[in-house]
């Protein structure tokens, strides 16, 4: 199966470049039940940013998908993190 790939609306950002490699930071996602939590990393693991977002309801796949788009966007404006680590609740 095939990863899912949200759609890019074009842009002026849409074909900037990432940052280069050993410049390059991290972006690590907690999705909750009521909200999306997310934070931006240098490599040292120093905090740069950080937000949070109310996570949709109903908690349908292409909404939480909408929001984690829009959220990192927000987060990572000058797309500078070149990795996403994305933590989601199991079954209790």
């Amino acid at each position: 199966m095939a990863p899912i790939t949200p759609p890019v609306e074009p842009s002026s950002t849409a074909s900037a470049k990432p940052a280069a490699p050993s410049a390059a930071e991290v972006i690590g996602i907690d999705v909750g039940g009521t909200a999306i939590k997310l934070g931006r990393f240098d490599r040292q693991g120093n905090l740069l940013a950080e937000d949070s977002v109310a996570t949709p309801q109903p908690q349908v796949p292409g909404a939480v998908c909408q929001a984690l788009v829009e959220a990192v966007a927000a987060l990572d404006p000058e797309r500078r993190a070149d990795r996403v680590g994305i933590g989601l609740p199991g079954p209790t």
